[in-house]
């Protein structure tokens, strides 16, 4: 049925057996989601949002009028429509929601409908009045998709608020939405789901979402984000940074959950709260500090007073990784590709080593890794493997990705050539690596070890961190990071070579001396 809206009443006042609406919508879901394969779950990029998510997302929209114009695209069982419907029904004066709601998956609408229904009764019950229209259809293709013009856009809205938990998963050419115009918000459904109900806000409404945090930085989102900073104000960003604390491990990135308001002079300043799964620690900023509209509208995310330090430290630096002359690029061996040419026995003849995640054990390269049992530590020479291998010259290999729980998210490691005896016909990096090198000439071995014990201090990962909550490094992101100079770069690699710890610890303390990090910050960074 398209856009009905509710005939028939519940017959249940209140959510039965449960202390409110949102805890019996989740209750809901959660016997919705047993119902459903993980397959499924998988190719519609269903999670459904818990209670306390839900809950945060419907204070996110700040003070409720008497009339409020909801949008809730992609639904699920409706918890997040249920949880503002609860906010409604303890407001002192007649409310009235009016609600959209869309779901597309005709198992959920029974269960959805019932929400409805008894959100309905409960606040009917209480003096208020829901009026909910159930549209079973994809809110992609009623929008039209990003920009669509009045003639193709069938009219929805204008909305006093948006609450969202958008489907999450990449819209490629053989997808049911390739038809959309995706330029301007990246190739994912949930950017896709946010850009098109921002259209539908009036001037002055709210769009709340819990999403991946992968949007806030990379090329992958620029225009994207370019799309929703024209539109709107990021008035709060709310930042989990255990994925425990949202979706109970099912997402592998941080999650955030973002609101944008109305535009206006007036606007600048939004807030960031860390949230601990229990209180929330948040911090007021000037918006130019969270958003680098210079810099491809880069979102940072710093969450203490620590992380606005480092901020500023590590902007202030005089150039960038890629300006300082160093180039960055993921490994050439892609291991499926060569299977055939992959060899497991470091010393099998007619081999160069291969390196992969397991060698990249800072201060340097470890190979080869004895008792590495079932993964190949070698790579066969011939004309099909050339193209494969790179020169035996010191450079630095960075891993590309990290567990969510590693205690860095920057681990880089020096390829030292007077260390391995082997590499005289070159080496082979496996492509979940990325290498560090020199774009003009080759990297001296004070180079390399200095820019590993940058890239390595807690001084930068910190800083990544505040830039990006996805456990991938991706070459694009190292290319824009702030740097200091070469000479600065030769000099720390000299005071390391020199010292005979080479461990990021010791390196973290000659990056804060070289970089003239002031004490106090310098031992809250190293922990002392």
């Amino acid at each position: 049925m398209r856009g009905a809206a509710l005939s028939r009443p519940a017959t249940n006042v209140d959510a039965p057996g449960h202390p409110s609406l949102t805890a019996y919508a989740e209750s809901v879901g959660r016997r919705v989601a047993e119902a459903t394969s993980d397959e499924d779950k998988r190719l519609r990029g269903q999670i459904f949002t818990p209670a306390r998510i839900a809950t945060l997302i419907a204070e996110a929209l700040g003070p409720l009028g008497t009339r409020v114009r909801l949008l809730d695209p992609g639904a699920g069982v409706g918890i997040l429509t249920a949880a503002v419907c609860e906010r409604a029904a303890r407001a002192a004066r007649p409310t009235r929601v009016e609600v959209d709601v869309f779901e597309n998956d005709a198992t959920v609408i029974p269960a959805l409908r019932g929400v409805l229904e008894t959100c309905a009764a409960s606040l009917a019950a209480r003096g208020h009045r829901l009026e909910a229209r159930l549209y079973d259809e994809d809110f992609l293709d009623r929008v039209g998709g990003v920009g669509a013009t009045p003639l193709f856009r069938r009219p929805i809205g204008p909305y006093d608020a948006v609450v969202m938990n958008p489907p999450y998963f990449k819209v490629g050419r053989d997808s049911e939405h390739a038809h959309l115009d995706l330029g301007e918000a990246g190739h994912n459904a949930y950017a896709l789901f946010m850009a098109c109900a921002v259209d539908l806000l009036d001037d002055a409404g709210r769009l709340t979402a819990i999403t991946p945090r992968s949007f806030c930085n990379g090329p992958y989102f620029r225009r994207f984000r370019k799309r929703m900073f024209e539109k709107r104000h990021l008035e709060s960003v709310r930042v989990f940074e255990s994925r425990r604390t949202t979706f109970a491990a099912q997402v592998l990135q941080e999650s955030v959950i973002s609101t944008w308001c109305g535009r206006s002079p007036r606007r600048r300043v939004t807030r960031i709260v860390a949230d601990d799964g229990d209180r929330g620690v948040a911090l007021s900023l000037p918006t130019v500090r969270v958003v680098d509209r210079r810099g491809g509208d880069v979102v940072r995310l710093p969450t203490s007073r620590l992380d606005c330090d480092v901020l500023e430290f590590v902007e202030r630096l005089p150039t960038t990784f890629e300006d300082a002359g160093l180039t960055v690029a993921t490994g050439r061996v892609v291991a499926f590709r060569a299977r055939g040419f992959l060899r497991n026995d470091p010393s099998a003849p007619a081999t160069v080593p291969l390196l992969t995640m397991h060698h990249v054990r800072p201060p340097t390269v470890v190979w080869p890794i004895p008792g590495l049992a079932g993964k190949p530590q070698a790579l066969a020479l011939g004309k099909e493997t050339e193209a494969l291998l790179i020169p035996a010259e010191p450079c630095v290999l960075l891993r590309r990705f990290s567990a969510k729980e590693d205690r860095k998210r920057l681990i880089a490691s020096v390829l030292d050539p007077s260390s391995m005896k082997t590499l005289s016909k070159g080496v082979a990096v496996e492509n979940h690596v990325n290498v560090i090198a020199r774009r003009d000439a080759a990297l001296s071995s004070e180079e390399a070890f200095g820019v590993a014990a940058i890239l390595n201090s807690s001084l930068f990962d910190r800083y990544f961190r505040i830039l990006s909550g996805n456990t991938q490094v991706n070459a694009a992101e190292v290319r824009s990071l702030p740097f200091p100079d070469s000479r600065t770069v030769a000099r720390i690699g000299r005071r390391m070579r020199a010292s005979d710890r080479l461990d990021p610890p010791s390196g973290d303390v000659v990056v804060c001396e070289e970089l003239s990090i002031p004490e106090t910050s310098a031992r809250k960074l190293l922990g002392r």
